[in-house]
């Protein structure tokens, strides 16, 4: 059976019925086909990339280049789940016009995946 895309309004209803909502950090490709296939709803990009896959000592120095290099791996294989992005140190780059999408709280990359 195929399963659509989830939406904001999707989580919104599912918050409201008390249903379950689940969410899963990754940074790549191979983990995004894989939360695809278990039917995760929110797929989350963090700027954990830093220490987990890039070896920085802190989250400070991701780039939102670095960020969106994830999140494009990420769109390629998550098909379904509602695809959000958080990057603290981005947020603070925004104070110097560094644009960034807005989701519900949630940075929101919205990449088609080339």
């Amino acid at each position: 059976m195929e399963r659509k895309k989830v939406t904001v309004p999707d989580i919104l209803v599912m918050k409201k019925q008390g249903r379950k909502i689940t969410k899963v950090n990754l940074h790549d490709y191979p983990t995004a086909a894989l939360a695809d296939r278990a039917g995760i709803d929110i797929v989350m990009i963090g700027d954990s990339i830093g220490m987990v896959v890039l070896g920085y000592e802190n989250t400070i120095p991701v780039t939102m280049e670095e960020m969106i290099h994830h999140a494009k791996a990420v769109v390629r294989e998550a098909n379904t789940a509602l695809l959000c992005a958080i990057c603290l140190s981005c947020h603070e780059k925004r104070k110097k016009r560094i644009p960034y999408y807005l989701c519900p709280s949630l940075y929101l990359f919205p990449f088609s995946g080339s």
